[in-house]
């Protein structure tokens, strides 16, 4: 009998046999670990798309509005915020993907985290999750002048994309006024910094209120 044989023949089935438990248990552990990185990073990706499209989308609702204030000598009058945001609509102030795939403006426009009317909408005609209010700022600003204004609102804001998209809305623009979270509060005048915009989107979903000068803005 060869035993030298015998020894190596059975070393061999040993190492060909396969893993252990153990060893895919760590294989699965370290497959976990990349998986959950990639999500968050994918994750963060998405998060930083969503708050710059709403910025850009901000950015051209208020170039729009201040071409349509000088153009027609004042604001579009209205009898109520669904009024004035469907005129608005129909002027094509708003980016066509805020009117959830629909090519014919509706005055109805939905923000890039929710398509769909907020809770307790019950399906009203306008009920959106952006919506655009016009005042004086009086109430607003506390000014003894009044001075002409507008207000964009966008509903449903989740908490971490609200702290970004503060920071991110309340620089460059001399037009923008406050940014009121959460309201009734007397909102933040920019800049506004980290901190701030942390201790003021205290909710999983936020109101944003973005606040316009029209007149010298």
């Amino acid at each position: 009998m060869n035993l030298n044989k015998d020894r190596r023949c059975s070393f061999y089935r040993r190492e060909t046999a396969g893993f252990n438990l153990l060893e895919i248990t760590l294989v699965l552990l370290i497959a976990s670990l990349i998986l959950t990185a990639i999500w968050g990073v994918a994750s963060q990706l998405h998060l930083n798309d969503q708050v710059r499209t709403t910025a850009q989308q901000l950015a051209a609702i208020d170039h729009n509005i201040r071409g349509i204030y000088v153009e027609q000598g004042g604001m579009i009058n209205s009898a109520s915020t669904f009024t004035l945001t469907k005129s608005l609509d129909q002027l094509n102030v708003f980016p066509v993907e805020m009117r959830a795939n629909s090519a014919v403006p509706t005055g109805t426009l939905y923000n890039v985290w929710s398509q769909q009317p907020p809770p307790g909408c019950g399906g009203a005609k306008g009920c959106g999750t952006v919506v655009v209010d016009n005042d004086d700022c009086t109430g607003v600003e506390s000014w003894i002048i009044p001075v002409p204004c507008f207000g964009v609102t966008y509903i449903n804001v989740p908490l971490n994309a609200c702290v970004k998209l503060m920071a991110q809305t309340a620089q460059g623009d001399m037009g923008l006024q406050k940014i009121i979270i959460n309201a009734p509060n007397a909102g933040l005048t920019p800049p506004i910094s980290v901190a701030q915009a942390q201790a003021s989107c205290n909710s999983p979903l936020n109101t944003i209120l973005w606040v316009y000068l029209l007149k010298g803005g």
